[in-house]
């Protein structure tokens, strides 16, 4: 068998080109300090490498849904808090208008106080977490909870329980709805659309102001609806 030139040729520059090659793939191995470079070096290997990668990137995000987890609900019980603190405040101010030696003046400077209160007490139901999601509107979180209409206040979220998932079979609460469910109304007393308790602390609040239609004549009966 007669051996060209030309096929003497295209041996050599073969044996150059995978010389070059091999040389390139130790250097990028230096370079890399890894001996599996590309997947076909060792597909078993590679299949494991990328189990483990994507195990991986599954614990980084459950760590991440923690840390979500975490400050929300830490956020929730920091308004929480703040609703018990402006209520008890309340609950004060209802037991002082209570007193029959008050003057009118006094009467109707604690309900501007205690309207004040009210108003605070409507922004900590719709407090949001740093993704801008309301807190206490259950699934519709970016809807506020509270809204005040032309005569009353009412519930515009939903009775629904928002949770995260932190592990392959866990999921943690990261929300507390403040609309009705089949065994509670809810964070506001929620009775088919309406904010129930936010309108019965209003009405209080009329019953014991002068300017207000039966003025503090009705006083009593409202503090002892609070």
């Amino acid at each position: 068998m007669r051996i060209s030139t030309t096929q003497m040729f295209d041996r050599g520059v073969y044996a150059m080109q995978t010389q070059q090659s091999d040389l390139a793939k130790t250097q990028l191995q230096i370079a890399t300090g890894r001996k599996m470079v590309v997947p076909s070096d060792d597909p078993v290997r590679a299949a494991r490498s990328l189990e483990l990668q994507q195990s991986q990137s599954v614990n980084n995000q459950f760590l991440q849904n923690i840390g979500y987890a975490q400050d929300s609900m830490s956020l929730v019980l920091t308004r929480l808090d703040g609703m018990h603190d402006t209520l008890q405040y309340m609950r004060d101010k209802f037991v002082q208008a209570g007193n029959a030696g008050l003057a009118e003046s006094d009467r109707a400077a604690i309900a501007q106080d205690l309207r004040s209160q009210l108003d605070s007490l409507v922004g900590l139901a719709n407090s949001q977490d740093g993704q801008g999601d309301y807190l206490f509107s259950g699934f519709s979180s970016g809807t506020p909870a509270i809204s005040l209409g032309a005569t009353a206040y009412s519930y515009d979220g939903d009775a629904n329980q928002r949770q995260m998932q932190v592990g392959a079979s866990r999921l943690v609460d990261v929300s507390v709805p403040g609309g009705s469910s089949p065994t509670t109304q809810g964070l506001f007393g929620v009775d088919g659309d309406e904010a129930k308790f936010l309108n019965d602390l209003r009405a209080a609040i009329d019953t014991i102001d002068p300017a207000t239609s039966g003025g503090s004549a009705n006083a009593g009966a409202g503090i002892q609806a609070v």
